[in-house]
């Protein structure tokens, strides 16, 4: 008799404290950020009205710490450092998310490879030693002419 009068009453203390946590929302579950580039992961903490608690602290955490493509601060902050992809999970109170999935894309060059290997730009390719040939998004420069030349 004492369990199950317990359990309406903890029912009760859930269903009319404003301040106590029993939903984490996520604003984005599948969160995209370019290498280089920095995004904000935005979860809130809601009462069992479904309104969010007030002064709720949620924390963000990667659960997979091999991963290196980003950087995560407690705060939500991801910072894409290469291209890859790893998990997180943000927690208030004693929730925790299911993880979400951060994939970090890559920033294509602003030169574009030419097909026969000819271009005004050449970029070394650190990662195999091969030269590639691009060429600039940017119009080719008018041919110099000397004073007194047609």
């Amino acid at each position: 008799m004492i369990i199950s009068l317990a359990a309406p009453s903890a029912c009760h203390e859930i269903t009319l404290n404003p301040d106590h946590v029993v939903a984490l929302e996520i604003a984005n579950t599948t969160p995209k950020v370019p290498q280089g580039d920095t995004l904000r992961l935005v979860a809130r903490a809601l009462n069992a009205a479904g309104q969010p608690v007030a002064g709720a602290q949620v924390t963000w955490a990667v659960l997979d710490t091999a991963v290196v493509a980003f950087q995560l601060d407690p705060s939500g902050l991801v910072t894409g450092i290469s291209p890859g992809s790893g998990k997180v999970q943000a927690a208030a109170d004693n929730l925790r998310t299911d993880p979400i999935l951060v994939t970090v894309t890559q920033v294509p060059s602003p030169l574009s490879p030419l097909p026969d290997g000819r271009g005004e730009r050449v970029r070394r390719d650190g990662v195999e030693g091969r030269s590639q040939a691009f060429k600039s998004a940017l119009p080719s420069p008018s041919p110099v002419r000397e004073r007194g030349q047609g």
